[in-house]
């Protein structure tokens, strides 16, 4: 996919660690684990990922067509 933007906030709940990005005006939530935080780049300044398919795809539908909890 390539870039995705900049991580805006870190959101740290008692089992899970988010990274919030902007992208496209949307927030994407990433979760912080092994499978999907490869590698930071320090002198770069940059995280690399591999995102689960169809993670981005979540967080960029309408609101109405995302699926609803009952």
């Amino acid at each position: 996919m390539g870039p995705l933007g900049t991580i805006a906030e870190v959101y740290e709940f008692p089992h899970q660690t988010l990274l919030g990005m902007n992208w496209n005006g949307s927030e994407i939530l990433i979760p912080v684990h092994d499978d999907i935080v490869k590698r930071f780049d320090r002198a770069q300044n940059q995280l690399h990922t591999v995102l689960p398919e169809g993670l981005v795809d979540v967080y960029l539908q309408p609101a109405e067509t995302q699926p609803h909890e009952n």
